[in-house]
């Protein structure tokens, strides 16, 4: 072989290698003789004039983790139960702290003092009178026992009232109040002389008969109770003995749902 065509074959050979490495694989290599000696991975060459850049991915537009779980205020996924809802209010209206209760569509506070003077409508279920025996709702500076209260229930007979008589307090509760309390006893300003006398007072669920709480009150004593009225329609509290001399009373009568 002369000195030329050797020195072209290795540069032949030289140009192979290169674009066997430039390739990255060593097998099934071709060679076209008659082209521009490029090497070929499985006789298919490569095309270096397109662009071999990777495509942008696609915008995802699902909304991410944090927007999920944080639906806004007005999305429906907010769960809100406001069928027994309390609101807050200020208002001297016999509602200690203005609380209410909605059941079943029906607003109705969660407290109310029975003898504030201005008992929610319904509640109160017996008159305010005195024709023969007496009941007084709204008492003022009432005294049972030992002690002062700003209000209460106050029983007395007026007249016709040898032996004992009955006078009582009816409330309409219809099942939604769950606690009674107040303080029983006679009053302090009783005009009878004889103190040993005594007057006995019950509580009771009118509608069923059920006796909640009952004692015999002693005068110059107080009786304070919290009683269990879950599910009482009608509370009736009933003051029975010589009323005429010595008065029943109930000190800050409150009922709590």
């Amino acid at each position: 072989m002369s000195t030329s065509k050797r020195t072209a074959y290795s540069a032949a050979l030289v140009s192979l290698s290169l674009a066997v490495a430039a390739c990255g694989d060593t097998t099934n290599i071709t060679q076209d003789t008659k082209g521009d000696g490029k090497a070929c991975v499985n006789a298919v060459c490569p095309d270096n004039s397109k662009d071999t850049e990777k495509p942008e991915p696609a915008e995802d537009s699902s909304p991410s983790p944090s927007e999920s779980r944080n639906p806004s205020p007005g999305d429906s996924g907010v769960s809100g139960d406001t069928s027994d809802s309390e609101t807050d209010g200020s208002t001297d209206s016999g509602v200690s702290g203005g609380a209410t209760r909605s059941v079943e569509g029906e607003r109705f506070p969660t407290t109310v003092r029975l003898s504030s003077g201005n008992i929610p409508p319904g509640l109160r279920n017996s008159p305010d009178d005195c024709t023969k025996g007496c009941v007084d709702w709204d008492a003022e500076d009432l005294i049972v026992g030992n002690e002062d209260f700003d209000s209460g229930f106050l029983a007395w007979c007026k007249s016709d009232c040898k032996g004992d008589r009955t006078r009582y307090f009816a409330v309409k509760l219809s099942g939604k109040y769950s606690r009674f309390d107040a303080v029983f006893g006679i009053s302090g300003e009783s005009p009878g002389e004889d103190k040993t006398e005594t007057l006995r007072v019950a509580v009771a669920d009118h509608v069923t008969g059920k006796n909640l709480y009952s004692d015999t009150l002693e005068y110059g004593k107080s009786y304070p109770e919290r009683i269990d009225i879950s599910g009482v329609n009608l509370l009736r509290i009933t003051f029975e003995g010589p009323l005429r001399h010595m008065n029943g009373a109930v000190g800050d009568p409150t009922i709590y749902s």
